[in-house]
């Protein structure tokens, strides 16, 4: 859950995609949920998985109704052929 936490989180504050204060609600989250796994040496440490469990709840339903439906074209490159598409100088 850890890793799905930041791996949802990481990307949407490289692209801006959310708040603030979701990302860091996210990563602070993906943090304890990788600290979970110490359960199994010490069971003192079971408190962190429903710490995890149930935050992130609220955190998915958050990011879905935050995330824009649409984003925005990249710049142009000044690469002759951008991926996926031909140039004009490839097509003459």
């Amino acid at each position: 859950m850890g890793l799905f936490t930041a791996g949802v989180s990481i990307p949407a504050a490289f692209l801006t995609l959310l708040p603030k204060w979701v990302v860091g609600m996210g990563l602070v989250l993906a943090a304890a949920g990788e600290l979970s796994w110490f359960h199994l040496i010490s069971p003192k440490m079971l408190f962190l998985i429903p710490l995890l469990r149930f935050p992130r709840l609220v955190g998915v339903i958050a990011v879905g109704l935050l995330l824009p439906k649409t984003r925005p074209l990249p710049p142009p490159s000044s690469s002759p052929l951008l991926p996926g598409r031909l140039s004009k100088r490839a097509l003459n």
